[in-house]
Formats: C-alpha cells, structure tokens, sequence
C-alpha cells in the first residue's frame, strides 16, 4: 500500500473519532444547558412562590398554612440544590467531552499537515 494512501486512511479514521467527539461534546453541551435551565426555572418559581408569599403575609392565616407554605419552599430550595448538583456534573461531562474533541481534532489537524 502507497504512503499516501495509508496516510489517508489514517486521516479518515481521524477525521471520523474527531466528528464522533463533536458530537457527544454537542450532545453534553445541549444537555448542561438543559441542566442549566431547569435550575433558572426552579430558582424563578421559587421567587415567584415567595413574592405570592409576601403579598398574602398581611392576611390572616393559620399557622398549619403558613407551616405549609414554609415545608413547601424548603421542598423548592431542596430541589434547587439538587439540581444544582446535575449541573455540576454535567459541566464536568461536557469538560471532558471538550478536552476529548480538542486532543482529536489537534491530532487530525497534526496528521493534515
């Protein structure tokens, strides 16, 4: 087999692990900022909960209600801790999924020269 034909099968095998890197870095590029997202919206209703908290404050309420209400937004901020975590580890993912596209795509650029 001719130099340059081996050099071009090396170069495709390259260019397709560089391709498949791309894509699983998109793919955990899509789901940390899904991740990301679903934090903005716990956070959002969480404030909103509150300010509907704060205009009935002036009401009277029992306390069985207002120990709900309170539970309720423990359960919220729970939750955003908890979601906080996935994105955490989906930054991870996505970093590796990056130093895995930028280590192939260095090496495909390599064997292009």
């Amino acid at each position: 087999m001719k130099r340059s034909l081996r050099l071009r099968v090396v170069l495709d095998l390259a260019e397709r692990n560089e391709q498949e890197a791309l894509e699983r870095m998109t793919h955990a590029q899509r789901y940390l900022d899904d991740q990301k997202g679903q934090v903005e919206n716990l956070k959002s209703y969480h404030a909103q909960y509150l300010n509907d908290m704060r205009h009935t404050v002036g009401t009277v309420q029992n306390v069985a209600n207002l120990q709900s209400n309170l539970h309720f937004m423990n359960q919220i901020d729970l939750a955003v801790q908890q979601q906080q975590v996935m994105v955490e580890q989906a930054q991870r993912a996505f970093d590796t999924m990056l130093a895995s596209w930028t280590a192939l795509h260095q090496k495909k650029k390599g064997l292009e020269d």
